[in-house]
């Protein structure tokens, strides 16, 4: 059983997915291997230090990713080209990892799931749901970015109540860790019944 799980910036995906691993269940996350994609040295990489030149670049010279958000978020054709880098290295990376997966079940951390469409992939999708008021706190203690960057960040996303009718199984995590940890806990004995049926 392959599992799709996201949320909103600041939702707690990565906490959740840490504790599914925890768990034992395999986990990869589809910003990691964009990431990956991009590091210093890939094929990737020199093709958007061509594109965009130095400026791109960060004080230890690779790729900056606020830098790259800023331009695609407000160029679409700049956005279309470093898709078309990162998406055919990203989906690669995912096939090996659900052809080399163990574990009962398998979970995919996709930030921007049903932005994409991609929620047919999956067997499940999994929502991590928040107040948007805690996604603003969350997210700008994390990256250090301001609330009005944020909220056009929330604002170009799909509204939450469409993610939630959309969603298979949702973990509201608004009541910290040790309450999260409990959810996933609730939610991995759910998905191992139904991969015993």
């Amino acid at each position: 059983m392959l599992v799709g799980l996201t949320g909103g910036i600041g939702s707690g995906k990565s906490a959740a997915g840490n504790f599914f691993i925890e768990l034992g269940i395999d986990v990869v996350d589809a910003d990691d291997l964009a990431r990956a994609a991009i590091a210093e040295g890939t094929h990737g990489s020199e093709l958007i230090r061509e594109r965009f030149g130095n400026d791109i670049l960060d004080h230890s010279q690779q790729i900056d990713r606020k830098k790259l958000r800023k331009v695609i978020f407000e160029n679409p054709e700049e956005k279309q080209f470093v898709e078309s880098i990162i998406h055919p290295e990203v989906a690669n990376a995912m096939t090996d990892f659900i052809k080399n997966a163990q574990s009962s079940y398998k979970i995919v951390i996709v930030p921007l799931l049903f932005e994409t469409d991609s929620q047919n992939m999956y067997d499940r999708v999994l929502f991590i749901d928040t107040s948007e008021e805690l996604q603003i706190k969350r997210a700008s203690a994390r990256d250090g970015v301001d609330e009005a960057n944020i909220r056009a960040i929330i604002g170009n996303q799909l509204p939450r109540n469409e993610k939630l009718k959309l969603a298979d199984d949702i973990i509201v995590n608004n009541a910290g860790l040790d309450k999260l940890m409990q959810s996933v806990s609730q939610t991995h004995n759910f998905y191992l019944s139904l991969c015993n049926e």
